[in-house]
């Protein structure tokens, strides 16, 4: 990972822990459980409603939880993640029912509070040895909305020319994106590349940005609904109904074209586009091509997300259509993760093996 993107990660979880005044608040859910015996019901009651309704709206809130997956992941597995804001804030939310003899103990949160300021030292200290060392931070030009595109050695097999292949494929459908939603022909913008797990970041406009996101969500679900029927395919292989399962087999091609090209005319069709029709369908083909190697790809692990630069500054792309809302892009997001869970779960299921999705048509130039 990136040295000055972990500076952003402390940055931000600095940042949030002074936004929804979590020390204030974890000081005073210890004061609360340590006197619970000596205070009368009611006044529980209302000391616990607003401890939880403060819990609960950190939880709605917190911008860590909308990080892309990978990212999201490698907080949450490592020592720091029961200090994270959303771990605190469910400790508090199911710490203080309303039967106050039931709730946390104020030794228990001493533990949480003794986390929650290791994690601060630490972090604080990242954060003044990156300034110290003069780590550039990520950066994404301004009026752009920055993507994650990682791409796991599983989807190109250490072949460079694999590799440029499926780089070369999304950056052809932001571009193809990019000239549906402004009328004019051009590339999304590199903003960083990194070795460890390849990971490249390209930026759009917000009309493409929230276009993208709309791809991205129904590849995935091409992806979770081919899947399923690889899995169905094996289990009828392996049974008395082998025949029908190598049927199916046979079919696998055109159902992943139809599939692919349903996804595509679905996006067109929510689009606002200033081309004429014939210029909408060529891009139309071209989205199609191009999306049968990222369907390929995402299948055998490439995930994409909103990068942690740019979450502060998604709300641009609520102006590029009237019926897009701030609900909605954190709704398309949370849709998106819970689409990479199923796919990595249907993966496990399939033991894991690479993924070669057949597809249709001839070559793919």
């Amino acid at each position: 990972m990136l040295a000055g993107r972990l500076i952003r990660v402390a940055k931000d979880i600095l940042g949030e822990y002074s936004r929804f005044q979590l020390n204030e608040q974890l000081q005073a859910a210890s004061a609360l459980s340590a006197r619970r015996a000596n205070v009368q019901d009611q006044a529980y009651l209302e000391q616990a409603h607003q401890l939880r309704e403060w819990a609960q709206s950190v939880i709605n809130q917190t911008k860590i939880e909308k990080y892309p997956s990978d990212l999201l992941k490698f907080l949450k597995e490592s020592k720091y993640a029961p200090a994270l804001p959303e771990r605190l804030a469910r400790i508090v939310l199911n710490g203080f029912p309303n039967e106050k003899n039931a709730a946390i103990s104020s030794p228990e949160l001493g533990i949480y509070i003794q986390e929650a300021n290791a994690l601060q030292g630490e972090l604080r200290a990242l954060v003044t040895a990156g300034q110290r060392l003069n780590l550039e931070e990520v950066t994404i030009p301004q009026d752009e909305i920055g993507f994650d595109l990682i791409l796991p050695r599983s989807v190109f097999h250490n072949q460079a020319d694999e590799f440029d292949k499926t780089l070369s494929r999304f950056v052809r459908l932001m571009s193809s994106l990019i000239e549906l939603t402004t009328g004019s022909k051009s590339s999304p913008t590199l903003t960083y590349t990194s070795a460890s797990v390849i990971t490249v970041g390209l930026a759009l406009k917000a009309g493409a940005a929230w276009t993208f996101l709309k791809v991205y969500k129904e590849f995935l679900e091409v992806v979770e609904k081919h899947l399923s029927i690889i899995k169905t395919i094996k289990e009828l292989l392996a049974s008395p109904l082998k025949d029908k399962g190598s049927d199916l087999e046979r079919q696998m091609p055109e159902v992943l074209e139809g599939l692919i090209r349903d996804a595509v005319e679905k996006v067109i069709a929510s689009s606002t586009t200033k081309l004429p029709e014939e210029r909408v369908n060529e891009i139309k083909v071209a989205l199609i091509k191009d999306g049968r190697v990222c369907v390929q790809a995402i299948a055998n692990g490439a995930k994409i997300g909103i990068t942690v630069e740019s979450l502060d500054k998604i709300s641009p792309m609520t102006e590029v259509a009237p019926e897009v809302t701030l609900e909605q892009i954190n709704e398309i997001i949370e849709q998106q993760k819970k689409l990479e869970r199923r796919i990595d779960d249907l993966v496990v299921l399939l033991e894991g093996s690479p993924l070669l999705l057949p597809v249709t048509t001839g070559k793919d130039d």
